[in-house]
Formats: structure tokens, C-alpha cells, sequence
């Protein structure tokens, strides 16, 4: 059986380089190929392919090909894999930040129908504070951070949140009343979801909710004044009733 010649471009295929990353490996004496034929073909072995994992590794962890020259030989493959693993960690985190500003666009598309980069540019800026937290204790302000659903969240609770709004803007479009079935149905909504945020902790609702309606830069997404007030009525015609 004919061995399969690992040839420049056969191995940069395999390892999804270019041919000229590899012909400049060569040049600098970074990694040259154990084998050139009398034609000037190079021929990569297993050991060469070895050789060139731990420098693409090295590299992806930003470090410069003159470093890699000496780190190569100095570090053993735990600490290879390790330094792997920190740099895997580091490009995490900013993929679920780029995520979350993501999420933010649409949601707010969800809401408004259109993106404003001026309500954007707010919303971030004011997150970066969160001065709603100044009306807390410590522990009450985490306890809110983790339950609260938030702008550059997807999940399902978040999007529950996403579709009351929507229905609201709906009503306010229409002028169904909140006393309406329609604002009876919103309200009952908005009763189960606060339930599920708040189980445990009632006693923040009525709190946060004052911080929710009031018209300073609180960090939260902002919402118009006509909806927080047709909620607000919702809720206390749907508990009028319940109470009757």
C-alpha cells in the first residue's frame, strides 16, 4: 500500500491554512517539512503535523510566531491544552456578549416594530449603572438581577414578558379599554409571570413595580408611560372583580 504524501497543499487543506502560512513557516524556520524532494515538493510527516497542532494552538492563544519558536519546546501538552482551554474561555465570553446585544436588537424589534439607535445607545448606558439597585438591599438587588427577565435575554419567560407588551401596544392602538376582556386577560398574565419572577420574594413586587413605572434612568428597558399605566389599570380592574 502507497503511503499518502502529505504534501503543502494536502496539509493545509487538512489543518484550514493557506499554502503561503505554511510556505512562510518554512522560510522563518518555525516549521519546516522533514522531507523536500529533488523537484523542491516538501512532504510533511505525522511529527510535522504534530508540530504544526502546537503552534496553531499557540497561535489561536495570541501568541506572537517569534514567542511560539521557544514555547513550543518549553511547554508540555497539559499546559498546551490548558492555555487552549483559557483562550476558548476568553472568546466565549465575548461570543454571549456579542449574543446578548443581539438578542437586545431583536427584542427591541419585537417591541417596537423598528430599532432606534438612540433608545439602543440609552438602554446600554443606563444598564452599565443600574441605579434601579440603589432602591434595594444588596441581597434584594441580586435576588432581582437573577429573576428579572432582561433585554438581551431569549428564553421563554423573557419572550411571555415580549408578547404583553405587544397586546398592550395593540390595545393603546385600538383604545380597547384595559377594564376591557382584552385587559382582563393581559392582566391575568401579568399576575402568572410576576408570580413565577417573584415566588418567594412577593414582597418585591410592589416595590420594583414603583421603580418600573418611575421616569428616571433606572437601567431598565424603557417602556412608554401608556403602557405602564394601562398594565397598572389592568391589574387593579382584574383584582376589583376577583375581590367582588
Amino acid at each position: 500500500m502507497v503511503k499518502e504524501e502529505l504534501t503543502t497543499g494536502r496539509v493545509a487543506k487538512l489543518m484550514g491554512i493557506s499554502v503561503r502560512t505554511l510556505r512562510y513557516y518554512d522560510q522563518i524556520g518555525l516549521l519546516k517539512p522533514s522531507t523536500t524532494l529533488s523537484n523542491g515538493r516538501r512532504q510533511y510527516s505525522k511529527e510535522d503535523m504534530l508540530e504544526l497542532e502546537k503552534i496553531l494552538i499557540l497561535k489561536s492563544a495570541q501568541f506572537s510566531l517569534e514567542h511560539i519558536k521557544t514555547l513550543r519546546y518549553q511547554l508540555d501538552t497539559i499546559n498546551i491544552i490548558e492555555m487552549h482551554k483559557r483562550r476558548l474561555n476568553s472568546e466565549i465570553k465575548q461570543l454571549t456578549k456579542s449574543l446578548q446585544h443581539t438578542n437586545t436588537l431583536l427584542n427591541m424589534y419585537q417591541i417596537e416594530g423598528s430599532l432606534s439607535w438612540e433608545d439602543l445607545l440609552k438602554l446600554v448606558r443606563q444598564s452599565r449603572d443600574k441605579p434601579w439597585k440603589e432602591s434595594f438591599s444588596e441581597e434584594e438587588a441580586e435576588i432581582l438581577a437573577e429573576r428579572l427577565p432582561k433585554a438581551e435575554n431569549d428564553d421563554f419567560i423573557t419572550k411571555q414578558w415580549l408578547s404583553i407588551i405587544k397586546r398592550i401596544k395593540l390595545c393603546l392602538k385600538k383604545e380597547v379599554p384595559p377594564e376591557s376582556e382584552w385587559g382582563k386577560q393581559i392582566a391575568e398574565d401579568i399576575m402568572c409571570l410576576s408570580e413565577h419572577s417573584f415566588k418567594g420574594y412577593e414582597n418585591l413586587l410592589d416595590r420594583f413595580w414603583e421603580v418600573r413605572k418611575s421616569e428616571e434612568p433606572n437601567g431598565l428597558y424603557p417602556l412608554d408611560s401608556g403602557i405602564l399605566e394601562f398594565a397598572e389599570k389592568a391589574l387593579e380592574s382584574a383584582c376589583h372583580h376577583s375581590g367582588g
